[in-house]
């Protein structure tokens, strides 16, 4: 029976250890190698070629695959030819429960080698062979336009071991660890991802942020930080500085993932949001109210 596949822009998710199907997407390039087990994708690069008619291939095939409650999806490349129109090239992992969605903007489109980086949950344990199917979709912007995309065998996912938070503040790993795109006089969001794990059942999640953004101009620069589908902080942040910011917020047992959401709105220039640092520590009600409070309230 043909599973169904529940698309859904992976902004941020707090889970515990069962997920549901869901699509992630991701425009951001990263190296990154936190808490990472590697496992082999592709037998061989993949070579998919597009124009000014809307082009999209499927590359099937079977791989060695391991996979837990996080993971990470990084995907080389390099382009040749001419830029795509605005939508960008489509690429879609799909897996046999998850399908992870990366867009390469016109930004990354410049023949050189890039990577994008996405986290993203999966509902069991998987070690062993897997069907795996890459779909790839671009149109050039003009006629008699063509271009093509080169994804490289290095390709891979990877389990992540998401870190046991302690009463000590210590790094949280964070997909991607830096952000790169072009602004629009509309709204533009991009994310990173983190995840923990509540084994010692703490109440609360003391979280620190940090990370520097360049010099560009805009009418609303913020970031959220999204739990499940609540958004629990918004704040504001300055272009040419390094944030650094702490927050204090409800969290599940067990596994738990959240994202920052950056929002920027009405800018043209380029945006980087570099050296994105996480940190945390598990707080519990008790050892932050007054010994007697409980005896107070009585």
């Amino acid at each position: 029976m043909k599973k169904v596949k529940l698309k859904v822009i992976l902004i941020l998710l707090s889970i515990s250890l069962i997920f549901v199907n869901q699509t992630v997407y991701s425009t951001s390039n990263s190296n990154n190698d936190q808490f990472e087990q590697i496992s082999s994708l592709l037998p061989e690069d993949i070579v998919f070629t597009y124009n000014s008619s809307f082009c999209s291939q499927e590359f099937s095939f079977e791989t060695s695959i391991q996979l837990n409650s996080f993971n990470c999806f990084t995907l080389f490349f390099a382009t040749s030819g001419d830029k795509t129109n605005g939508e960008g090239i489509k690429v879609t992992l799909s897996l046999e429960k998850v399908e992870v969605v990366c867009i390469i903007d016109r930004l990354f489109q410049d023949s050189l080698n890039h990577n994008l980086t996405q986290a993203f949950p999966y509902p069991e344990v998987v070690e062993g062979i897997m069907n795996v199917t890459i779909t790839c979709e671009a149109q050039t912007s003009s006629s008699y336009y063509s271009g093509s995309l080169r994804i490289f065998s290095q390709t891979k996912a990877e389990k992540i071991l998401p870190p046991t938070i302690t009463e000590n503040s210590s790094p949280l790993p964070v997909f991607p660890n830096w952000l790169e795109f072009k602004g629009s006089l509309s709204t533009v969001m991009r994310s990173v991802t983190t995840a923990f794990n509540n084994s010692n059942n703490f109440d609360k999640l003391n979280l620190s942020i940090s990370f520097r953004a360049s010099d560009f101009s805009a009418y609303v620069r913020q970031f959220e930080i999204q739990v499940g589908e609540t958004v629990v902080y918004t704040k504001d942040f300055e272009e040419n500085q390094l944030t650094e910011e702490t927050f204090l917020f409800s969290i599940n047992t067990g596994i738990n993932l959240l994202s920052i959401r950056f929002i920027v709105e009405f800018c043209i220039d380029e945006i980087q949001l570099t050296d994105i640092r996480l940190t945390g520590n598990g707080i519990n009600v008790e050892s932050i109210l007054p010994v007697n409070t409980y005896e107070w309230i009585a």
